[in-house]
């Protein structure tokens, strides 16, 4: 389907999931800065617990997992991402193929430009030749009927 459409579509449709990927970027930073606050928050109240002396494991597990809804945000935008730019590079691709054959499809038409003057040039010629080939056979005509005037003795 995308094989299909003009450059310019290839070229919008880029840019429109650059703006969608913008957008996914900034809700999930948004929500990321949220649970980034969360977990300094408790990265506070762990900071308090370890001043008191209390290292219990339960609120270290609590602690690493605030951020396991980062790292999976993180990831998917980054597969997202990754999925974006492999669509980017092969329109990128498409139009330097399109580019190469808009080139090749120029010189082909500068060649039949070409070919179409010298046609035109040796037609020129053709309608001169013929017009001067008129021209000396009606004053051929008119010396023959000279020359008839004419008796030898």
């Amino acid at each position: 389907m995308i094989r299909n459409l003009k450059v310019s579509s290839k070229l919008q449709i880029g840019f429109l999931f650059a703006i969608i990927i913008t957008c996914l970027v900034g809700c999930i930073g948004i929500m990321g800065m949220q649970q980034i606050s969360q977990a300094d928050q408790s990265l506070y109240e762990q900071q308090t617990k370890i001043s008191e002396k209390d290292i219990s494991m339960d609120t270290l597990k609590a602690y690493t997992g605030d951020f396991a809804p980062v790292s999976q945000s993180v990831n998917t935008i980054l597969d997202g991402l990754n999925d974006f730019f492999s669509m980017v590079q092969v329109s990128a691709e498409q139009v330097n193929s399109g580019s190469e054959q808009a080139a090749a499809m120029s010189e082909i038409s500068q060649g039949v430009e070409q070919i179409s003057a010298v046609i035109q040039m040796n037609s020129a010629t053709s309608e001169e030749s013929a017009a001067a080939s008129e021209e000396l056979s009606a004053q051929a005509d008119m010396l023959k009927k000279e020359l008839a005037n004419f008796r030898l003795r």
